[in-house]
């Protein structure tokens, strides 16, 4: 069974009950400086919520009612129709070559380890100048909130 941890204070622009699409995004980067950048852009009054993030680790956050949308798209239709799904992911990755370290499109640095320290990266499998998480069970999380779509 999928759990769903329910967030409140995010902001939603209207009502439409009639989805008709998945849309997938991405945090770049942690939930947790995601979550608070929504909260508090703007003095609170930020409108481009996604309908929920899942989190690396599998755990999923409802922002707002899936029968509710944002202004996250840049079409008001597509708002309306769409379900948006945010993936925890901190995007692409630059190597800086001097300490070994990578920094995404914000600044901020993190630090590889190698399996041999038995620390667990966030990234998983580094071996290219750019670097994107991939999520192997994508089409689970898929399925799990296609629940959520209705007929049109």
């Amino acid at each position: 069974m999928l759990e769903i941890q329910q967030l409140t204070g995010f902001n939603s622009v209207g009502k439409n009950k009639r989805k008709k699409q998945i849309v997938l995004t991405h945090t770049s980067r942690n939930v947790s400086d995601y979550i608070s950048s929504l909260k508090n852009r703007y003095n609170g009054k930020y409108d481009k919520t996604p309908h929920f993030i899942i989190q690396k680790d599998g755990r999923v956050f409802q922002m707002i009612d899936p029968s509710f949308y944002s202004n996250i798209l840049d079409s008001e239709q597509q708002n309306k129709t769409s379900i948006v799904i945010c993936l925890e992911n901190l995007g692409w990755l630059k190597k800086n070559p001097l300490n070994s370290s990578y920094v995404n499109w914000i600044g901020d640095i993190y630090k590889v380890y190698t399996k041999e320290s038995g620390v667990d990266t966030f990234f998983g499998n580094l071996t290219q100048t750019h670097k994107w998480k991939v999520y192997l069970n994508l089409v689970c999380i898929y399925v799990k909130c296609s629940l959520y779509l209705r007929p049109v």
